[in-house]
Parts: C-alpha cells; structure tokens; sequence
C-alpha cells in the first residue's frame, strides 16, 4: 500500500516537475518550390518557360510557407501573442527574392491580421519586417561561405579520398552518359546535383521529360545529388568543415539561447526566423552531427526550442521535413539527451564552433592539420582554379550558368556561388557609437543604436527592464556583423 501511494506521489509530482516554460523558439527553414536556377545546354524548357524566369518562389512555394506559417502558429499558441507583436519576432533571410518571398508567405501565414491591425478590409495580410543583407555581406545564412582556403584544401582532399574515387569509379559510365544527353562539357560527382535539380523542378510542374530520363536514372541522380550534400560539410573531416561553416551559424544560435537564458520573462524575444536554403540547413545539422543524409525539401523546419525547468534550462530540437506528419520529428544531439541541459549542448558543440574564423581559414594555420608543406599562396592560387565555382546555398555549384540579374542588384560572384562575401568577417567593423556585447567566451558581438531603437546598455548589466530586454534580444539578432 505504501509502495503504490509513493508511486502515486511520485508520479503526480514528477509530472508537475517535468513542467517547462518555453523562453525561445528559433527556427531555420528552406524556400518553398521554385523554378530551376538554370537550364542544361539541349534542354527543351529554357528559361522563357518559367514564369519569373529561373530561381523564383512559385505559387506552390508560397502555399508551402504559408501552411508552414500555420503550423508554427498552431504549435506556438498560447506561447506566441495572436496579433503581431514586434517585440516578440525577428525575421532574417538571406537576399534572394525565393527566400524573402517564402519569408513574407510564412508570416502571412502566422500572422493573420485581426481587429485593429485590418488596414483594408478584404485583405487578410499585414506588413511585417523581414531583414537582411546584401549577398557580398553574407555571413551568417549562405554556405559554403568563399574565400577560406582550408575549406578549400579539405574539398581537394576529399575528392582524393577512396570512398570518392570510388563513387567517382562507380558511376563514371553514368556520368558521361548524362554529359552526352545534356550537351554538357563535363559533369562530376560535385555538379551532378544541377542536372537533377533542373529535371525535378520540371517533372513537379509537369513538364514532358526527355526520353531519356527514366525513373531508374532519376532515382541515380538523386543518389548522387544527396552524396554532394554528404560530402560539403561532413563524411570527411566534418568537425573541421563545420568549424569553418555551419558552425558560425551554430554559433550566433547558441549566443542567442544563451542570452534569452539571462533574460526575464516579461516581454522578451519569443522567436527567430531564418529563411534561407537547403546547404543552409545541410551545413548546421552537419555541426551538429544530426544530418539524415538526404536534401533537406522545400519549406522543411529545423526548430530549437529553450525550455526552462525551474533554475535550469533546455535545448530540444525538431525537424519539420514532412508536411504530411503532424508532429516534427524529435533530434537529439549525439551525446546527450533529447532535452539536453543547455551547459552540455554548449559543452558538446564547443568543437565545431571557430574561436578565430580568419586564422583558422588560413591553410598553415597552426590549429589546422598539417598535410603538406606547400605555402599558402601555392594552395590558394590552385583553389582559385579548381574551386572557383563550387555550390553556394543559392543552388548553384561547378560548371552552372549565372543567372540573368537586374543591373540593380549586382552579385559580387556573378560566376561563381551566389552567396557572394568575397570580404573578410572582421572588416565588417561596428559603426561609430555600438558596444560589443560578450556572450561567455564564444567572443564579442557588435551592437548597433538607432533612432528607433537606441542601445543603452549590454547583457552585463545586473537587472535591466523588460523594454531594455527587448531591444537588446532584437540587437542580438539582427546586427549584421555576425562573425
């Protein structure tokens, strides 16, 4: 009797125990279906057959994000205020019109306006900011990020690799098969990806694909497609790649838990959205070592939730790749549990996040392994050759073709990934008037004033007020000088 009432106790109060306050939710998606960024040489659909011409947000990728925009509202509520609140969101996307495009749809979405904020009546939409920075200043969204020669060497290394070669052997005769049906001049393992890229944007739309694509070469394509995305930030050396990509952008997401962690409860930051795309979500899982392997889809979620637990806090993490399923799939950090104690997420990535970007990018840095005694001028004169033109997080790797581009909007490596970023992180400097906010030892970040919304102080003050809060959360946030 005594051992079944201390059950009974224990049960009712662990449950009361278990109970957490959601504090953050950040969430990383893709774009939602667009047409090709490009077209194959005796391809029978050229560019003229899209609509908004190539790389563009479709209606279908507006439906996308607009039903991803409802999810997050259903999951949230209660958490989430009904109206907009501006202190509540902050929405980054990297500056491609399918990103912001698919942004604007997923608030549209979360946000339907009610009441007081129907400025046209019939018009069930409201205006709501989405940040972002020019494609040559791209720190934080677009991978791989250019001009770091030891990502550069690792890729070369990992081409030497066996189990590349092998590929390479494997599939060589189906390679050359596709070079002679598509007119290209060379296709690889690396630049493969275009090719189905290209035909799976026109099957989803309905058009007629050419005799020779048959399901079974489809199905090859796909194969090798996802072995480009194995091989960019993971298989080989992954924990280095991730240090000199998706780690950054782990980075800036645990500085942002972190600081929500430090926080009161009244008014702060409720939630961050990045629209970005598909190496963009590759890059973070791959630094976080939870990557399934596979092209992550159109509108799919990669979700960080804060809980607190009394004084304690939590990390969970979910994936939202499937439209068709209710609940996104749990993730849980290798190492850890699914809610994992924020100290021990922290304590288990400190291995992918970089301590000096800069020095570590430099091909005989001494943190770097030593594979050759070739100098650094040697090794970036040769990258500029053989990997001048490898795959952005815009959708484009070896050998593709640039898009046409308003003369309006420049790209600063209109030949090459469309990322842009040729500049170095640290020349991004603060303007005149910002403070740099520590955030433990994962370095200092620069905070920028406004008008609007001036800055008066950093995270080390003892108790500031709910309104300083919130101007510090969004501060965090959207400073463009991420690294």
């Amino acid at each position: 009797m005594a051992l079944c009432l201390f059950v009974f106790v224990l049960g009712v109060f662990g449950e009361s125990f278990a109970q957490s306050q959601l504090k953050l939710v950040t969430v990383l998606y893709r774009h939602g279906d667009r047409s090709p960024v490009r077209a194959y040489p005796t391809d029978p659909y050229q560019e003229d057959a899209w609509p908004q011409g190539f790389g563009q947000l479709t209606q279908e990728g507006m439906r996308q994000h607009f039903q991803l925009g409802q999810f997050l509202r259903k999951r949230y509520s209660g958490f989430l205020s009904e109206p907009y609140t501006r202190y509540e969101i902050a929405v980054r996307s990297t500056d491609y019109d399918r990103t912001l495009m698919s942004a604007e749809a997923n608030l549209a979405g979360l946000y339907p306006p009610n009441g007081s904020q129907i400025f046209h009546r019939g018009l069930d939409w409201q205006p709501i900011p989405i940040h972002t920075v020019p494609q040559d200043q791209e720190k934080l969204l677009s991978f791989p990020l250019p001009n770091c020669p030891r990502y550069s060497l690792l890729m070369n290394e990992t081409e030497k690799t066996d189990f590349f070669l092998n590929m390479t052997r494997t599939y060589g005769e189906f390679l050359a098969m596709v070079r002679n049906k598509t007119g290209e001049e060379s296709t690889s393992i690396d630049s493969i990806w275009s090719i189905h890229d290209t035909l799976f944007c026109e099957e989803k739309h309905g058009m007629t694909p050419p005799d020779w694509v048959t399901p079974e070469v489809m199905n090859t394509l796909q194969i090798l497609k996802n072995f480009g995305f194995q091989i960019m930030f993971g298989t080989y050396k992954r924990e280095e790649k991730s240090r000199l990509q998706g780690g950054l952008l782990l980075d800036q997401i645990i500085k942002n838990i972190s600081a929500a962690a430090t926080l009161v409860s009244g008014g702060q930051l409720k939630l961050i959205m990045y629209s970005a795309h598909d190496t963009t979500i590759v890059a973070l899982q791959e630094a976080l070592h939870v990557f399934n392997g596979l092209q992550p889809p159109y509108a799919s979620c990669h979700i960080f939730e804060l809980h607190q637990y009394n004084n304690s806090f939590a990390v969970e993490m979910f994936y939202h790749n499937d439209s068709n399923v209710a609940e996104p799939y749990r993730l849980t950090l290798p190492g850890c549990t699914q809610s994992c104690p924020l100290q021990d997420f922290i304590r288990l990535t400190h291995s992918v996040i970089p301590t000096d970007w800069d020095k570590e990018c430099e091909v005989n840095s001494p943190s770097n392994e030593t594979g050759s005694a070739r100098s650094s001028s040697s090794w970036a004169a040769e990258f500029s050759v053989s990997w001048r033109s490898r795959r952005s997080s815009s959708g484009r790797r070896r050998g593709s073709r640039p898009p046409a581009m308003p003369p309006t909007r420049p790209l600063a490596r209109q030949l090459l990934r469309r990322d842009g970023s040729p500049g170095r992180p640290s020349s991004l400097q603060p303007r005149a008037g910002s403070v740099s906010v520590g955030v433990g030892s994962r370095g200092r970040l620069p905070l920028y004033r406004s008008q609007s919304s001036p800055l008066l102080t950093g995270l080390r003050c003892s108790a500031p007020g709910p309104q300083l809060h919130r101007k510090l959360n969004r501060a965090v946030l959207l400073s463009s000088a991420t690294l």
